[in-house]
């Protein structure tokens, strides 16, 4: 709350856009201690508080911030083999491919009306959508371990791009 009070409206949405992409590559997808997100929070609080950091540049320049965002080489290898481990798995799956899917300047289809259908029927479907993560899957021939493998390398690389700090 230090934030809000200390920054301009702009710069605190700037604050929580950094926050929310760091805490997408440190904590949902690399998977780090929570403990020393907690440390370096209080630090970059504390320097907010103090008026040291006055802009969100500020921040995501901060050595506090540059030692918890994951390089995008970590980040893209911990999300090429990313396992959700929980029942709430296919909210968070929904969830990070819909914001991929947004950073393409899409929604995300909100029912897959061909879940039981074959792999060549969803191809045509596929094919004439404007979804870019649809279009991808339809350039494969098959659908199996060597081309989802495949997808999931492109995958990752789209995620690098759709959480990062300039």
């Amino acid at each position: 709350m230090v934030a809000c009070q200390k920054f301009s409206p702009e710069e605190f949405l700037k604050t929580l856009k950094y926050l929310y992409i760091l805490s997408v590559r440190y904590n949902i997808i690399c998977r780090f201690s929570p403990n020393e997100q907690e440390r370096a929070y209080n630090k970059i609080a504390m320097k907010v508080f103090n008026g040291e950091y006055t802009r969100a540049s500020h921040i995501k320049n901060s050595e506090e911030f540059r030692r918890l965002y994951p390089d995008d080489n970590a980040f893209q290898n911990a999300f090429e083999f990313y396992k959700m481990p929980s029942r709430r798995s296919s909210k968070k799956i929904r969830f990070l491919l819909a914001e991929i899917e947004n950073s393409f300047g899409r929604e995300l289809l909100e029912k897959d009306e061909l879940r039981r259908a074959d792999f060549k029927t969803k191809k045509g479907v596929y094919l004439s959508t404007s979804f870019r993560l649809a279009k991808k899957v339809a350039e494969y021939d098959s659908w199996d371990l060597a081309t989802l493998s495949h997808y999931q390398i492109w995958l990752a690389k789209q995620a690098v791009k759709t959480w990062k700090v300039e």
